[in-house]
């Protein structure tokens, strides 16, 4: 019985190794795995507004409130950009001309937002930064997506999206 034991401990060394062996030699290499094309990367409309709006629509906010107005102005600029993108990547969502709703409900708000940055009056930001917010709700809603409800941010939510009101509509 003890001459058992190295013949053992042989016999699972060489199964653990063949075994090994096998699972390397399944393995693709990196030559022959396909890289990934930019083409390839389709974003849907969710992605791109948690993507490109959502954290832009909070450092707007968040520059504003440490009286910061060039980057606050940058902020805003980016948001538009962002606004602009998403209208020409997907041009029509759930049959609606992104870029007429956006020139509707978020152009005018956003024009609001820079004339207070441009004053660098902090009342007039903030009473334009909720009128911005109110649009994206109302394009929430529009485009049918009403249980997505942005907010003024809160710095006290217990939350990696303090701009975001996470509670279910009555």
């Amino acid at each position: 019985m003890t001459n058992c034991r190295p013949f053992a401990t042989a016999v699972f060394v060489a199964l653990s190794l063949g075994t090994a062996g096998l699972a390397v030699a399944q393995e693709p290499s990196p030559a022959t795995v396909p890289a990934p094309k930019a083409e390839d990367f389709r974003p849907g409309f969710d992605d791109l507004m948690t993507m490109l709006v959502q954290p832009r629509h909070l450092k707007l906010h968040y520059a504003a409130a440490q009286l910061n107005w060039e980057l606050a102005a940058a902020e805003s600029r980016n948001l538009r950009q962002s606004f602009d993108r998403i209208s020409q990547a997907l041009p029509r969502y759930l049959g609606i001309d992104v870029a007429t709703a956006v020139s509707a409900m978020m152009v005018p708000q956003l024009q609001n937002v820079d004339a207070a940055i441009a004053a660098a009056d902090p009342a007039r930001f903030r009473a334009a930064y909720d009128g911005l917010t109110k649009a994206c709700n109302a394009c929430h809603v529009y485009m049918e997506r009403p249980y997505i409800t942005v907010k003024v941010p809160d710095d006290a939510a217990p939350s990696a999206y303090p701009g975001q009101d996470f509670t279910a509509a009555p």
